[in-house]
């Protein structure tokens, strides 16, 4: 772990890495890191699966790019970083996502099968005509997906309230209107001061309407995965249940 040592350069971690040559996991989150240098800079890294570079400075997308490099890296934390501020939170989600064709969790969060998809779409119409700033990736999902037409006047983003049916305990429904825009730790810290039981103190689990007969009950164990990634819609359930 390299957590709050106050690593400003990459070089750092690298020595890290040439020492431990085996390692899966690291932690280096708030630390003063401003930029990932190229794939050459790279090697000692060949089995890192899990990075965590949470509230850090890097500030570009060419480090991000950089980072893809890694062939091994199949968890990434990127939250709390200067980066794509111009981007609302699932557009920041997808250009990071289509950098790392390998990567199953970003941010806590599962990246689905169809996440990926919508993500690869909307990088080729974002960058449909050549830019020096368009990932790596770009030129390979437009052979894949081809040229695809803008979205003109309209929204990729998901509702940002929905109606939802509560069980505490088993017993319910209470329809609340929530935010898809929190995470499921939020919503546990709204559910607290509702029913005056700690965040700590409950588990969470989502149920669609449309496929809980054959799917069952998925559990919110992330606290940092934001609700809208639930693909959550009107009429949905969640099973608020005390520990």
């Amino acid at each position: 772990m390299a957590v709050y040592n106050k690593l400003s350069q990459w070089c750092h971690l690298h020595t890290l890495g040439t020492v431990f040559p085996s390692l899966r996991h690291l932690m280096a989150s708030s630390n003063p890191l401003t930029f990932v240098p190229p794939q050459d800079k790279m090697a000692p890294f060949p089995h890192l699966s899990i990075l965590n570079l949470n509230n850090t400075l890097i500030g570009s997308w060419d480090s991000v790019d950089h980072l893809s490099t890694l062939p091994s890296l199949t968890e990434l934390n990127i939250l709390n970083i200067p980066i794509g501020r111009n981007l609302d939170e699932k557009e920041r989600r997808f250009e990071a996502i289509e950098r790392f064709p390998q990567l199953r969790l970003l941010n806590k969060s599962v990246i689905s099968v169809e996440e990926r998809e919508d993500a690869e779409r909307w990088l080729v119409r974002k960058y449909r005509e050549p830019s020096n700033h368009a990932p790596a990736t770009c030129h390979t999902l437009l052979e894949k997906h081809g040229p695809l037409a803008p979205l003109v006047n309209i929204s990729m983003a998901p509702a940002c309230d929905v109606d939802l049916e509560f069980y505490f305990n088993g017993q319910g429904p209470e329809v609340h209107r929530i935010s898809l825009y929190q995470s499921t730790y939020d919503l546990k810290v709204w559910l607290s001061k509702m029913t005056k039981v700690a965040p700590s103190a409950m588990t969470l689990f989502y149920g669609d309407i449309e496929t809980i007969v054959v799917t069952g009950l998925e559990e919110m164990r992330y606290g940092s995965k934001a609700l809208y990634t639930y693909r959550m819609k009107k009429g949905d359930h969640i099973y608020v249940e005390f520990k």
